[in-house]
């Protein structure tokens, strides 16, 4: 699930797309676009408001690995007030 630290106007989306070519990336939802309006993160039912991914392998450092790959590739987001 990504984060909306603020609300704002989100830009930058294509960055998540990268989260696509990790390789423990088995499904990527994004559900926001360039130029929508987002309320910040306050629950768990919002946070999949901005999209998710879901990892999977085997090997469990790599699965570790990718999260932070794609942990970086969200905070790249831009969210303008």
């Amino acid at each position: 699930m990504f984060v909306a630290p603020r609300a704002g106007t989100v830009t930058n989306v294509e960055v998540l797309d990268e989260i696509r070519s990790l390789p423990t990336c088995r499904r990527l939802v994004v559900k926001v676009r360039n130029g929508e309006r987002i309320a910040a993160t306050s629950d768990l039912l919002s946070s999949t408001r901005l999209g998710w991914a879901l990892l999977a392998h085997r090997d469990a450092t790599a699965v570790d690995r990718d999260h932070i790959r794609a942990r970086a590739c969200a905070d790249r987001l831009h969210i303008a007030t």
